[in-house]
C-alpha cells in the first residue's frame, strides 16, 4: 500500500480529519477528472466530508455508485445513494443507485434480489470498479448492521473494523460475515483499478493497521500522527 500524509498544526480530530480529507480532494480529484471512469463509493463521517471539500469539477462520462445495497440508517452520511448522488453532483457524473438492500429479510429474499435487472447492473459495476473510494471503519457500523449481522460475540471480539461493509480482523483476515448481502465483494474492491482509503485518527489504530494487511487498500490517505502511531504499531 501506497500511503500519502497530510501535515497538520495540532492533534485535535476535527483538524487531522480537516487536512485528512483536503489532502485527499487534491489526490483524487486528478484522477477523477479522467473521463469514461467508474467510480464506487462507500459510506461514514470521513466519507461525507471528504465530498464536500472536493472542488467541483466538470468531468466527461464517469459513473459514480454505491459499493452495497441500501440500510435503514438514518444518517445522511450512512446512506451509500445519498453520497453516490452527491459526489456525482460534484464532478457532474452519471449516478446509479442500489435499488434493493444490503442485507435481505432472509437467503431466498437474497436470491430473488440477485436476478432482477437493478442488481445485475450495479454488479456489472462492482466487476470493473475504476477507482473505489472507502473509509475505514471501527466497529461503528458492525453496530448499525448488528441486527442483520447475528455474529457469535467470539467473533466480534477479534474483530478490527470494516471497509465498505467487509469486516476484517488486525491481522488482515477477512472474516466472510456477507454470505447473505448484496454489495461489492472483498474481491471487487481487490481487483479494483484504485482501492483509495481515507481515515485518520486514534481511535481507528487498529482499524487502518487491520485494513492494510488485507490486501484491498492501494493508498491510504491519512495524516501524519496516524502514520506514525500505525508505523509504531507495525513494527511494534
Amino acid at each position: 500500500s501506497r500511503v500519502i500524509v497530510s501535515s497538520v498544526s495540532g492533534t485535535d480530530d476535527t483538524l487531522r480529519t480537516l487536512m485528512t480529507v483536503k489532502k485527499a480532494a487534491e489526490f483524487l480529484l486528478p484522477l477523477l477528472r479522467e473521463s469514461g471512469k467508474n467510480i464506487g463509493i462507500s459510506w461514514g463521517r470521513t466519507i461525507q466530508q471528504f465530498i464536500l471539500e472536493l472542488p467541483a469539477a466538470q468531468t466527461s462520462a464517469n459513473t459514480v455508485f454505491p459499493l452495497f445495497g441500501a440500510t435503514d440508517c438514518e444518517q445522511s452520511y450512512f446512506s451509500s445513494n445519498e453520497l453516490a448522488r452527491s459526489l456525482a453532483d460534484k464532478i457532474s457524473a452519471d449516478v446509479k443507485y442500489a435499488w434493493f438492500p444490503y442485507r435481505p429479510e432472509s437467503p431466498e429474499d437474497c436470491e430473488l434480489f440477485r436476478r432482477t435487472s437493478y442488481y445485475k447492473r450495479l454488479l456489472e459495476r462492482w466487476n470493473h470498479i475504476d477507482i473505489a473510494i472507502v473509509g475505514i471503519g471501527d466497529n461503528t457500523a458492525l453496530q448499525l448492521l448488528d441486527s442483520s449481522l447475528g455474529q457469535q460475540p467470539v467473533t466480534r471480539g477479534s474483530m478490527a473494523g470494516d471497509i465498505a461493509t467487509h469486516f476484517f480482523t488486525e491481522n488482515g483476515s477477512l472474516m466472510g460475515m456477507d454470505k447473505h448481502t448484496l454489495c461489492a465483494s472483498g474481491e471487487n474492491l481487490k481487483a479494483a483499478g484504485m482501492t483509495v482509503a481515507i481515515a485518520c485518527g486514534d481511535s481507528k489504530l487498529k482499524a487502518i493497521t487491520g485494513a492494510l494487511r488485507t490486501g484491498i487498500v492501494d493508498v491510504l490517505i491519512t495524516d501524519e500522527y496516524t502514520a506514525q502511531h500505525i508505523l509504531e504499531r507495525i513494527e511494534g
